[in-house]
C-alpha cells in the first residue's frame, strides 16, 4: 500500500515492469542497445558484474553504481564509451531510481538464436556457476 501510495495511485505490474516503462519514457532504451551498439554500453547482464572504466579502474555495477551513473553519469565513466549521457538529477526521483535499478537487474544477455547462450563474467565474490545438466 505504502510504495502504491508513494508512486502517486495505482500500481500494475513489478517493480521491473515499471522500470521498463521509466526506461523507455526516458529515452534510454535508444541509447543503452542489447546489442552495445548504442551510443551507450548495453545494461543487459551487467548488474553484479564488473565494468571497466575509461580511466582503468573497474567497479561492480550494484544498487550504488546504477544510481550515481543514473544522477551523475560522468562520475564513472565506461570505458569506449563518451559522456553522452544527460544527468537525470532532478528528473527522476527516488521511487523511478529504485524502479529502474529492478529493470537493469532484470536483464539479461540473450543470444542469438541458434547459439549457445552468452555466460556473463563470474558475479562478484564468487566464480561463475554452470547450470545442471537437465535431461
Amino acid at each position: 500500500e505504502f510504495q502504491t501510495w508513494l508512486a502517486g495511485g495505482k500500481t500494475t505490474g513489478t517493480l521491473a515492469d515499471m522500470g521498463r516503462k521509466v526506461y523507455t519514457d526516458l529515452g534510454c532504451v535508444t541509447c543503452h542497445l542489447d546489442a552495445g551498439t548504442g551510443r551507450g554500453p548495453s545494461l543487459a547482464g551487467v548488474f553484479g558484474h564488473e565494468v571497466t572504466l575509461a580511466n582503468g579502474s573497474t567497479v561492480i555495477a550494484d544498487e550504488a553504481y546504477i544510481r550515481e551513473s543514473i544522477l551523475v553519469p560522468t562520475a564513472k565513466m565506461v570505458a569506449g564509451y563518451a559522456p553522452l549521457m544527460p544527468t537525470f538529477q532532478g528528473v527522476v526521483n527516488e521511487e523511478q531510481i529504485a524502479q529502474l535499478t529492478a529493470y537493469i537487474k532484470s536483464l539479461v544477455v540473450t543470444a542469438p538464436a541458434g547459439t549457445a547462450p552468452a555466460t556473463p563474467a563470474a558475479p562478484a565474490g564468487g566464480a561463475a556457476t554452470t547450470p545442471a545438466a537437465t535431461n
